[in-house]
């Protein structure tokens, strides 16, 4: 082979090297957090005495399939789809914790709203539990929030609200991530408004 054959060799093979690492790379992962909603904090706050409680939030515990980092999608039926790209920026159980925190808090006018266990040493007059079995939807589709919860009293040992199984629904106009994301906040805003509503039953 000759020195011009061979230099054409190297350049095709530095070519072709270059064309399959550009195929085999992966776009970025793009990260999303739930947001307490702004319209939470222009909704008036009724006058009864629920501003006073102190209400514990959590444990929140989320399905096993909605533990970890990549955003779930509902697809066609029982099938679920993961995001390799779009992911949680944090655990899902905690995010949905903090934004209850910050929603309920809002909503009742009350800064004595926390997670548990932060509030450890301090009695709570109500608690809430809630077991999260779905929140997952379709970009362009729906975005969907299906929840048993209660409200525990002091004691921590019986319910003063009973049980409750709530299914919340919500179209998604854009075929993204983010607006999936946003309509699962918006999801959240709807719960907490029912929790709140609770919350203010109990305590008039």
């Amino acid at each position: 082979m000759n020195r011009c054959q061979s230099w054409w060799t190297v350049a095709l093979m530095l070519v072709a090297c270059g064309w399959m690492t550009g195929c085999g790379t992966t776009a970025p992962s793009r990260f999303y957090a739930l947001q307490p909603l702004p319209e939470v904090y222009d909704t008036p706050v009724p006058s009864t005495s629920a501003g006073d409680l102190v209400i514990g939030v959590g444990p929140i515990v989320v399905a096993k399939y909605l533990q970890r980092s990549q955003i779930a999608v509902n697809e066609v039926g029982p099938e679920i789809f993961y995001s390799e790209i779009h992911r949680w920026a944090a655990p899902l159980d905690e995010t949905i914790a903090n934004v209850m925190v910050q929603n309920l808090s809002a909503l009742l006018g009350s800064p004595k709203v926390a997670r548990v266990p932060w509030l450890k040493a301090i009695p709570t007059d109500l608690r809430l539990l809630a077991n999260i079995s779905r929140f997952d939807g379709v970009p362009g589709e729906e975005a969907i929030l299906e929840v048993q919860w209660t409200l525990m009293g002091k004691d921590e040992v019986q319910s003063v609200a009973g049980a409750h199984r709530d299914l919340f629904r919500l179209p998604v106009e854009e075929r993204s991530y983010a607006a999936l994301v946003s309509a699962q906040s918006e999801l959240l805003g709807q719960f907490s408004r029912r929790v709140a509503e609770e919350i203010q039953a109990v305590g008039e």
